[in-house]
């Protein structure tokens, strides 16, 4: 493929899908969706094919600011820090957080230790060894 302009259009295209999901949504039902819509709109002279992956259908995981796992995770972290802890909402894809629900009946408490600066998930992604040793020890 290369660098640069090309002047004839591919026989083929592949894309990858990815959609995330909140609390309430259901990754088996919002699949069918996606497929549907796009079965939709293909125009007559293309062909359309669906292949799964290994986490295409990962639940949503959410946990209330007020469950056991919440109240521990907050007085670890202001003790940790010497600050109160504030929660907020984020996302992410890890489907075993709701196998840890499904399985084990317990909630989890997700932390993450990047802050604002450190370009998470791009190439110049780093942590502050300061921040680390901190997330060590909560």
């Amino acid at each position: 493929q290369g660098d640069g302009v090309k002047t004839i259009v591919p026989k083929e295209a592949n894309v990858k899908i990815a959609c995330r999901l909140v609390a309430n949504q259901h990754a088996e039902k919002i699949q069918k969706l996606v497929r549907q819509h796009l079965k939709n709109i293909c125009p007559d002279y293309a062909d359309l094919t669906f292949i799964g992956g290994s986490f295409d259908k990962a639940q949503p995981y959410a946990v209330a600011f007020d469950a056991p796992s919440s109240i521990i995770t907050k007085a670890v972290l202001e003790k940790t820090f010497g600050e109160t802890a504030y929660f907020t909402k984020m996302g992410g894809t890890i489907p075993g957080m709701n196998l840890f629900r499904q399985k084990l009946n317990a909630e989890s408490a997700l932390l993450g230790f990047s802050e604002p600066d450190n370009q998470l998930h791009a190439p110049n992604e780093f942590m502050r060894e300061s921040i680390y040793h901190k997330g060590r020890e909560v």
